[in-house]
């Protein structure tokens, strides 16, 4: 699974020429990816960041190590960096479920709640067969969002 996800994206012929430049091997680059694997299970957030970012400086167009990015600073509260983060693993891979709802919570803590609704009910759109656990959850806060966008609108 993590040398499925950490080769993601990195096949292009800018990457290729960097890494024989740098003589960094796909192997070397999922080892890294696992590295900063096990520092975000563990809760070292701060190295996990320094590992992916380092990542990110090998291959700025796979999605998944934005997507670590964002997970990684949304636990550590940067809410503004891990948007940015979310939005430019969606913009690499728009189908991907998990930043999708990761950048609707965001949007949501942030008090952007058109914008949330948006990201949650793209999620539910890409699992039709309602097998996604967070998607599933995207459905039931679809419901309390647009509860309290009626009721806000009724105060106003």
């Amino acid at each position: 699974m993590i040398m499925e996800q950490a080769t993601l994206g990195m096949e292009t012929d800018e990457m290729k020429r960097l890494w024989l430049l740098l003589q960094v091997k796909p192997k070397q680059i999922a080892a890294m990816m696992a590295t900063g694997l096990m520092f975000y299970s563990e809760g070292r957030l701060p190295d996990a960041e320094k590992v992916f970012e380092s990542l990110l400086s090998l291959d700025c167009q796979n999605p998944y190590i934005h997507g670590m990015l964002g997970a990684i600073q949304k636990k550590q509260g940067k809410f503004a960096d891990a948007l940015i983060r979310y939005t430019q693993a969606l913009s690499i891979q728009s189908e991907d479920i998990h930043c999708r709802i990761n950048r609707g919570e965001i949007y949501l803590r942030l008090g952007h709640l058109r914008e949330a609704i948006d990201d949650f009910k793209t999620a539910i759109l890409l699992d039709p067969d309602k097998k996604h656990p967070s998607a599933n959850c995207a459905r039931l806060i679809i419901g309390l969002l647009e509860e309290a966008l009626k009721l806000r609108g009724k105060q106003n």
